[in-house]
């Protein structure tokens, strides 16, 4: 599986937060996004061409930076917040603790918050990267699994692109890139924010190596039952994949008839009504922001893997109070 880096990079182009050739004011406008950090031209490189660009979140953000030139970027201990980092060109080469890593394309790199980290960028290189806040996984673990820990958790420093974990990483990553493009999207209400994610942080969670892996694959929790949260997440990583429930049960760990008791207990809802309620959102956000001549209803019920086309409008009437032909463009309209 290849990263779609593609869709990282064009993260470039929107919500800009400064672009710069003076090294000071890169530190500290990067610094204010991220974390305050020491940054040192290398040899070859007399100035930079800084470019940042930010969008906040929930309990996450998203940066797209690239410095111009070949540099140091020396944080320290990051403390309050995990990094996913993501080369959309270059490589940086990473000191993370007693470890060192060479990171490239189609490679993702995980920092925690209590290990000292620096890195050394070639000219080109830029990165794309996901801000988790500390606390906020803490938290989520404690919804997920029922486990309360006091210490940051170390995930595997490097997952290459033949690693099972990239797959459903990209996909997330961009489908929540493709909203963040969008200056009208549903993430910047936290209804639609939330369950991407706490997708994001389940799939970490369950599909990356960490400290929590074993404990995670054995616990019971005595909270809101993981198959469940692990269900929502891997609906919300492939929502418009033809999903059966056979699969969706699979993913979850447990039986079709064990899940299904858990979401009406827990969500007072079935795992594909859950599906069908996230891809109906899909629908009317596309909807609301296309301009008639160009995409029809039928083109966004497929696109979002409805195929029985009557059905979708019923369901869509139900849910929003109006047919799909009746939103269609209506942002625009208004």
């Amino acid at each position: 599986m290849t990263l779609q880096t593609g869709r990282f990079a064009t993260h470039a182009s929107r919500h800009p937060l400064f672009r710069t050739q003076d090294r000071e004011q890169a530190r500290q406008m990067t610094g204010r996004a991220l974390k305050p950090f020491r940054l040192d031209l290398l040899t070859g490189s007399s100035t930079v061409d800084a470019v940042q660009n930010y969008r906040r979140l929930d309990r996450l953000a998203f940066s797209y930076l690239t410095m111009g030139g070949a540099v140091r970027i020396d944080p320290g201990v990051l403390q309050d917040f995990y990094l996913i980092q993501i080369p959309t060109a270059g490589h940086c080469d990473i000191t993370y603790g007693n470890r060192r890593t060479r990171l490239t394309l189609n490679k993702v790199s995980i920092i925690a918050p209590e290990r000292r980290f620096s890195m050394v960028w070639s000219r080109d290189c830029a990165l794309f990267e996901v801000k988790i806040d500390r606390a906020a996984l803490q938290a989520f673990i404690v919804n997920y699994a029922g486990l309360e820990i006091d210490q940051p958790i170390d995930f595997a420093l490097e997952l290459a692109s033949s690693n099972p974990a990239i797959d459903g990483l990209s996909r997330l990553l961009s489908l929540m890139c493709a909203e963040i493009e969008d200056p009208d999207s549903a993430l910047s209400h936290g209804a639609t924010t939330r369950p991407l994610e706490e997708a994001l942080l389940a799939m970490l969670l369950d599909r990356v190596p960490n400290d929590l892996s074993e404990t995670l694959a054995t616990h019971t929790p005595t909270g809101a039952p993981a198959n469940v949260r692990k269900a929502e997440a891997f609906i919300a990583g492939h929502i418009a994949d033809p999903l059966s429930m056979s699969e969706i049960a699979h993913a979850s760990g447990a039986s079709v008839r064990a899940l299904q008791g858990a979401f009406r207990r827990y969500r007072n809802t079935t795992p594909m009504s859950f599906l069908r309620d996230l891809r109906l959102d899909r629908c009317h956000h596309d909807l609301s922001l296309a301009s008639p001549g160009d995409v029809t209803v039928t083109e966004v019920a497929l696109r979002w893997g409805f195929t029985h086309l009557g059905r979708f409008s019923r369901d869509f009437a139900r849910r929003f109070g109006e047919f799909p032909s009746s939103t269609l463009g209506s942002r625009r309209k208004h």
